[in-house]
Parts: C-alpha cells; structure tokens; sequence
C-alpha cells in the first residue's frame, strides 16, 4: 500500500503503450485480466455474435430494426436479453410526470412551454431521422 500510486503509474504506463491483443497475448494464462470493450468492439468481434449476444429490436420511427448489445452474462434459470430498445427522447415523458402527479393540463403546459418534449409515434424529432424506405 506504501507504494500503491507508483505501481499503478508504472503499470498504467506499461499496459498503455500496448494493445488489447498484446497484453492477451503477453499476460494471457499468467494474470486474470479481461479487456474493456468499446462498443466497436462488441460489434466486430465474432464471440459476441457467435453467443448471440447481439439483439435486433425494433426501432420507432424506422422500418429498419437496430441491433444493440445484449446480455452479456448467460444464467440457466434467469437467461436475460433484450425485450425493447431504450426509450427514445421523449418517449415516456408524460408517463413519468404522470406517476409523480403532474394533470394532463399540467403536461400540456410543459411541452407548450419547451419544458418537456413528447414523442409520438409517427413524427420526426430533432436529433431523430426516419428511414423511408
């Protein structure tokens, strides 16, 4: 503990000047390690899809389906997985300004005044795109 800051300064240091596969490479069966993925990552490696790990859900506003990292952790009795895709912008303001006792009226005012915004099925929104085709 006395020279805690300097060992992991030095190995910061040594594991940084390398890559992912080098230290697999180099540290693989010595020292219990994993890598940290980007989503790039996830997406290109084959493991990932070959365990079915990668999900297609549907979109709103698209046609199209996206794909999104799934579970990563696989248990017998309680397997995970993907069931929705995360909310879009907006998706459940309402409902949440409902559960905590905001009136339809109330609601409205905010998204008149630019407080809040809705999506509705069906419309753009800003940030958003719609796939035609």
């Amino acid at each position: 503990a006395a020279h805690r800051a300097e060992i992991e300064a030095a190995l910061g240091a040594w594991t940084g000047a390398r890559t992912k596969a080098e230290l697999a490479r180099l540290l693989g069966g010595q020292v219990p390690f994993g890598p940290v993925n980007t989503v790039a990552d996830i997406f290109a490696d084959p493991h990932t899809a070959a365990r079915g790990m990668l999900a297609a859900v549907d979109h709103p506003g698209s046609r199209k389906k996206a794909v999104v990292a799934g579970t990563p952790v696989r248990m017998t009795a309680t397997p995970g997985g993907v069931r929705r895709p995360a909310p879009i912008l907006g998706e459940h303001s309402a409902e949440v300004l409902r559960e905590g006792g905001f009136t339809a009226a109330e609601i409205a005012t905010l998204e008149a005044a630019g407080a809040i915004r809705q999506w509705r099925a069906g419309a753009v929104t800003i940030g958003e795109t719609r796939d035609e085709d």
